[in-house]
């Protein structure tokens, strides 16, 4: 009886194997392969913005007459009245054009608005703030300033962009900003500040600029969360000693680095070598959806710089953090030893492979702030006239220079020089 029991029960052991067997070897589940972008249980930090949010100009100078020129910051009423009107305007057609080449050779010219964008912004990127029909030939292009300028022959309004080497322009061939609406922008620089123009580009104010020291407290990211959002599994990595206060973080593959006296971090992600694409709006829209997905913004950005070519790393992006003080909005430029103010990603093959950021999430409103005067007029132009690069300088501006000490942080209003190459640095 014992016997017959052991063989029912192998049996059906057997049998049972067998089947188990079949429904691996032959059953199609609706099972689905499981995807980075799901993998990743992201933790939202701060905010999230598209990349339209990111994009607005630098500077808009106001030109009256050949002596009456006013310059306009970003979050400026001015500002926002002009740029408001032109991003939701109207343009049609774009063509190479060589009319604009003598307001090139004098900029100062009369009745005319200059939107500037910085070191160059490439046509793709453009069309965020202003739609047009591209061609393969200007796509690859890169624009620093719009003009738009007051035509007394047509008495029409002429609209043009300048790419950022001043080597080419294009004129847009329509558009339903109005010759009245032009005019009104240009009447606004009597209610502001006159500047003056040095070295044909550089705009001066003719008095001191009333600006304020700035004082915040702060909170920061921690490395727990950086881990968390930037591994598809935290729980491999290791942390890896350093004797200078740098902590280092690795699964094996991806790299996290932490300078903890600066609460700054490097994350890197080493993909294989590809033969990359350069499609840099959608490498704009990927790094815009990565830092919302991975520590936010926390505060006020813009699209400061991007390579103009691929590196060996990839595509490059700064997205550079203003800070919004009444009654503008000025950049946030660091020291050597003090990284703070910016955003970078690069990208290869669409995909994230370095990552650079800030960690401090500064508190809404200062605990302490005070006047403070930046001198312009002659101290500036002096100034400007002992730099070493001066012929490299293609802009002039106010900025803040962070300072970071473990209990606050202390913001300071500087001049700083932008140069051909995209390097922003305090004005000696």
């Amino acid at each position: 009886m014992i016997e017959k029991s052991k063989t029912i029960l192998l049996v059906v052991l057997v049998a049972s194997s067998l089947l188990q067997s079949y429904l691996l070897a032959y059953h199609s589940s609706d099972f689905e392969p499981i995807l980075y972008s799901d993998y990743v249980e992201t933790e939202k930090i701060g905010t999230q913005v598209t990349s339209e949010n990111l994009f607005y100009p630098q500077q808009i100078v106001l030109h009256k007459d050949n002596e009456t020129h006013a310059v306009l910051y970003p979050e400026h009423t001015f500002f926002d009245i002009i740029y408001s009107k032109i991003g939701t305007a109207t343009f049609e057609g774009l063509r190479t054009s060589t009319s604009f080449e003598p307001l090139l050779k004098q900029q100062n010219q009369e009745n005319g608005v200059e939107i500037r964008f910085g070191s160059g912004i490439p046509l793709s990127v453009f069309n965020l703030f202003v739609p047009l029909k591209l061609d393969f030939v200007t796509q690859v292009d890169r624009i620093s300033k719009m003009w738009l300028t007051v035509n007394k022959v047509s008495n029409k309004v002429d609209i043009f962009l300048v790419n950022d080497a001043e080597s080419a322009v294009y004129e847009i061939l329509t558009t339903d900003i109005s010759l009245e609406q032009v005019l009104e922008f240009i009447g606004l620089s009597e209610l502001q500040m006159k500047y003056t123009i040095m070295q044909d580009h550089l705009y001066i104010p003719i008095e001191d600029i009333t600006m304020q020291s700035l004082i915040y407290k702060y909170t920061s990211i921690t490395t727990e969360q950086m881990e968390n959002i930037l591994f598809p599994d935290p729980g491999i990595t290791r942390n890896l000693p350093t004797g200078d206060g740098t902590e280092i973080y690795s699964d094996g593959k991806r790299g996290l680095q932490i300078k903890t006296n600066q609460l700054w971090m490097s994350y890197t992600d080493p993909i294989a070598p590809l033969e990359d694409k350069l499609d840099t709006r959608e490498d704009l829209n990927t790094a815009v959806q990565f830092v919302n997905q991975r520590g936010g913004w926390n505060g006020q950005f813009r699209i400061d710089y991007i390579a103009p070519s691929l590196t060996d790393k990839g595509q490059r992006i700064i997205f550079r953090q203003y800070m919004p003080i009444y009654p503008a909005s000025y950049p946030i430029v660091e020291q050597d030893n003090q990284s703070f103010g910016h955003i970078t990603a690069t990208l290869q093959g669409g995909t994230i492979s370095e990552y650079e950021r800030s960690l401090i999430i500064m508190d809404p409103m200062p605990t302490n702030r005070s006047e403070k005067l930046l001198l312009g007029g002659k101290h500036l132009e002096n100034r400007l006239l002992a730099y070493d690069h001066l012929f490299s300088v293609e802009a002039v501006y106010p900025a803040y220079r962070p300072q970071i000490t473990p209990e606050y942080m202390e913001f300071k209003p500087v001049w700083v020089v932008e140069l051909e190459n995209g390097i922003v640095e305090e004005l000696p």
